[in-house]
């Protein structure tokens, strides 16, 4: 098994930006792979997965179904 470099795309921050959470949405209604959008933003899927759980209950909806 081999580590992946996530942080390639992006500049080390801390929070995602509104861009990448739009980003996030789109890929999700497009039917993207939680690995697929991670690697498309430059992040672990971990984050990914944390973001979707983030947004659950909030006004606008990531496309994932509880």
């Amino acid at each position: 098994m081999y580590q992946m470099n996530y942080n390639t795309k992006r500049t080390k921050s801390k929070h995602l930006t509104e861009v990448e959470r739009g980003k996030i949405e789109i890929l999700l209604k497009q039917k993207k792979s939680k690995r697929e959008i991670a690697l498309e933003i430059g992040v672990s899927e971990r984050t990914i997965y944390q973001e979707i759980n983030r947004g659950k209950g909030r006004d606008y909806d990531l496309g994932v179904s509880a």
